[in-house]
C-alpha cells in the first residue's frame, strides 16, 4: 500500500513541485516504511523550499530525536519556533515548544 502512496506523491511532485504537502506526506510515508534516508531527504526539502510549511518543523524535529539526532534537532526546533512566531501560529508554536522542553532542560 505504501508504495502506491508513494508513487503518487513522487508523481504529484513531478508534475507539478510547488505544492509543500505532496513532499510533507511523502516524508511520512518513508519514515512509516523505516527511508530514514528520504525522509530526511524530503524534510530537508520542505524546510529549504517552503520555510513557512509550519507543520514540518514538529514532525521533523520527533524524526530526529527518535532517530538520536539531537543536536540537529534543537536547531530545527528553534528555526521552527521563529517561523511559527512571525507567522502567529501560537497553537503550533506551543506544541512544538513543549516538544523543545520534553527533550531539553534548558530555555527556549
Amino acid at each position: 500500500m505504501s508504495q502506491n502512496k508513494i508513487q503518487y506523491l513522487e508523481d504529484l511532485i513531478a508534475e507539478d513541485g510547488r505544492d509543500a504537502f505532496p513532499y510533507f506526506a511523502l516524508a511520512k510515508e518513508y519514515e512509516k516504511i523505516g527511508e530514514k534516508e528520504k525522509a530526511s531527504f524530503n524534510y530537508k526539502k520542505l524546510i529549504s523550499t517552503f520555510p513557512s510549511y509550519s507543520g514540518t518543523y514538529y514532525h521533523y524535529a520527533q524524526f530526529l530525536i527518535t532517530n538520536e539526532k539531537t543536536d540537529l534537532a534543537k536547531d530545527i526546533i528553534t528555526t521552527g519556533l521563529e517561523v511559527l512566531k512571525s507567522q502567529k501560529e501560537n497553537h503550533l508554536y506551543n506544541e512544538l515548544s513543549g516538544l523543545y522542553l520534553q527533550f531539553f532542560e534548558e530555555d527556549i
